[in-house]
């Protein structure tokens, strides 16, 4: 199956009928009972008992306009509290209405985009082969996870299986391979990921996607793993998510400047760990903050065999990774005022950074500037005593000095 940019993908609507004349064959040989569990877990997502949910987030505290300086996302600080609660499906009624008319009509997608992203994940969803390395990613380290699932997962569901890594993530400067096996096909290579601005949060992401979606480590609560708390693993050891949401925040500012035509302006960013994720999105127009709950990459079977792989986990992937073609934008609920992260609150004195002045790698060090009305003492009130008593110190510090100059 061959690959496309998102250049390719903005066609006009004459070329896309065309196009049809050459359907992938997927679509006539998808198998009925893929239809069957493609359903089951599409239901999922649209149901808030049974699925994903995305939980709408307000910043009480945070350091994106830290009067000190930059902040690296390693060093970042939120303090964030659920608003609202939706199913995971409520930004994806586009995606999911192309789905299930496919699925119960046999309807396929006129527009090229669409029906791309849609023969992506019917390929997915019958490559067995491929869905099996998600059973045993505990044998994968921080390094080595994001590159497997960036590999076999994230890449190969989205438009373009390009992806960038983090060149510091990986120590080895010789070629970079798969580290499921020497022979598998590498479509990733070592680059510049860093986003941000030094007077801001900044910093590198550990992977990015198809240029338009980011990936981040995380590790479990040993405490209490089947919760949803994740963890993220950074540079400075275990943290809560602060790093992931501070990414996701920066990034999608970042795509708005790079794309500012954009339908919509809701960006994801994946944390993944060896058992699952949660995917962050921020909408930087209405200033809205989404996150999932987490999503296990396995599922119990009813047979003796353990685990299976969870589809659910596939499915929120390919919704997120194609956000561009899936989405339908923020439904009015969630952009109302006391659903608004009030980010921009909280980053007023440098929104006008966040929003005009990011940049995509060659992000420097966090520039650290001086506050205003520096408290360093002049010297100017000093009391005549102080001076006294510095002058005899300065006299005992130095007499002494030399007399063990002297002395040796």
């Amino acid at each position: 199956m061959s690959e496309y940019t998102d250049a390719d993908l903005d066609v006009p609507h004459k070329k896309r009928c065309e196009a049809k004349d050459n359907l992938d064959p997927i679509f006539k040989d998808f198998p009925g009972y893929l239809k069957k569990k493609l359903a089951l877990h599409l239901f999922d997502l649209c149901d808030v008992y049974r699925g994903p949910v995305l939980n709408a987030l307000r910043f009480y505290n945070c350091n994106a306009a830290d009067a000190n300086g930059g902040v690296s996302f390693c060093n970042a600080y939120c303090s964030v509290k659920p608003i609202k609660k939706k199913v995971f499906g409520t930004v994806f009624v586009a995606g999911l209405t192309t789905v299930s008319k496919f699925l119960k009509e046999g309807e396929i997608p006129d527009s090229i985009p669409e029906r791309f992203v849609l023969s992506k994940l019917l390929h997915y969803m019958a490559d067995e082969e491929t869905q099996a390395i998600l059973l045993n990613l505990e044998q994968y380290d921080e390094t080595d996870l994001p590159i497997v699932l960036a590999n076999h997962l994230t890449g190969k569901l989205a438009t373009s299986s390009r992806y960038v890594i983090n060149k510091h993530l990986v120590k080895k400067k010789e070629k970079v391979r798969c580290p499921c096996s020497p022979d598998c096909d590498f479509t990733g290579v070592l680059g510049d990921t860093s986003i941000g601005n030094e007077e801001v949060w900044s910093g590198p992401l550990d992977i990015i996607v198809n240029q338009n979606v980011g990936v981040g480590v995380m590790e479990e609560d040993e405490e209490n793993p089947s919760n949803q708390g994740l963890m993220i693993q950074n540079c400075s050891g275990l943290v809560k998510s602060d790093k992931l949401i501070a990414q996701t925040v920066v990034f999608s500012f970042l795509q708005k400047q790079i794309h500012p035509l954009s339908k919509h302006n809701l960006v994801p960013c994946f944390g993944v760990s060896s058992s699952g994720l949660v995917i962050y999105f921020y909408e930087s127009e209405h200033d809205v903050l989404l996150e999932s709950s987490y999503i296990p990459f396995l599922a119990p079977t009813k047979s003796h065999s353990g685990v299976k792989v969870n589809l659910t986990a596939v499915l929120a992937s390919w919704f997120a990774i194609n956000c561009k073609y899936l989405c339908s934008g923020l439904p009015d609920s969630l952009k109302s005022e006391d659903k608004k992260a009030d980010f921009f609150t909280q980053a007023n004195e440098k929104i006008g950074i966040y929003r005009n002045k990011l940049k995509l790698g060659d992000v420097g060090l966090p520039v650290q500037s001086s506050l205003v009305g520096d408290t360093v003492d002049s010297g100017e009130d000093s009391p005549d005593e102080l001076d006294n008593i510095r002058f005899k110190l300065y006299k005992v510090a130095y007499r002494d000095k030399k007399c063990g100059e002297k002395c040796k």
